[in-house]
């Protein structure tokens, strides 16, 4: 902490809507026997760390204005004024499935799902699948397994299963997700919606996780072996190491200062 100093605590590119009401509404009704609505939100998580992106968990009601990115794992109880929000803050935004499925009274909404984010995005879930544990359905080098949507929409699918149920969809800067995505397809979205924004991203190995405080950033390596950050950053903006270098050993820290 010495060498680090005071570090800014400024908003990230990236925040995560997370809302302990629709967790305990899936849990209520998972309406699938390994719909486990915690796995769905730290999947999302975890992909956009794997990308080397800082993110916030925020509560929906906070402000948005100052993020490039939205994630929207599970938000089933979706509000006009939610709609409002993201279209004013100008950010991309991932929306998980099941989102606006209930009214503030645990209904279905009289227009179907996605409900109130019809806002965002001109499509209507008409009807699900809740597969049962260890059913995989192909879509491209996507795995679609737990939960299927089937849409009406006049958008073209950028993934679809094989049978022709679209999977992944855009509109302008939202995409909805219409299945319990696989890791590949995650990353894929999330490497779009950061193109889109011109947020920079970084392959990481899978026990290497960045983090950024205003001008620091943080390296720890969760893996048992020492992993090769230079070769990792090669090409990066100039930077400082305050503590460690490129080679980190296992479970070690670098901290690096941005120019």
């Amino acid at each position: 902490m010495a060498h680090i100093g005071e570090a800014a605590t400024e908003r990230a590119n990236v925040a995560l809507l997370f809302d302990y009401e629709a967790i305990w509404a899936t849990q209520i009704q998972p309406q699938g026997r390994d719909y486990r609505p915690l796995e769905l939100v730290l999947a999302l998580y975890t992909a956009a760390r794997r990308l080397g992106l800082t993110v916030n968990v925020i509560h929906p009601s906070a402000k948005l204005d100052s993020y490039m990115l939205i994630l929207c794992p599970l938000s089933l109880f979706w509000s006009q004024e939610l709609s409002i929000r993201i279209k004013a803050s100008g950010a991309s935004c991932v929306l998980g499935p099941r989102t606006g499925s209930k009214t503030d009274d645990f209904q279905i909404p009289l227009n179907l799902a996605p409900g109130n984010a019809q806002d965002l995005i001109p499509l209507v879930v008409s009807q699900v699948e809740s597969f049962r544990p260890g059913h995989v359905e192909k879509a491209g080098p996507y795995q679609v397994t737990r939960w299927l949507e089937h849409c009406e929409t006049a958008l073209v699918p950028l993934a679809q299963t094989v049978a022709g149920h679209g999977i992944w969809y855009q509109y302008g800067l939202i995409h909805y997700l219409a299945c319990w995505p696989d890791d590949l397809l995650l990353e894929t979205v999330l490497s779009c919606c950061c193109d889109t924004q011109s947020i920079p991203v970084v392959a990481l190995p899978s026990g290497l996780r960045l983090r950024q405080r205003g001008n620091l950033m943080l390296a720890i390596n969760y893996e048992m072996c020492t992993l090769d950050l230079g070769h990792i950053l090669e090409g990066a903006s100039s930077f400082d190491y305050v503590i460690g270098g490129p080679d980190m050993p296992a479970a070690g820290v670098a901290v690096w200062r941005l120019k």
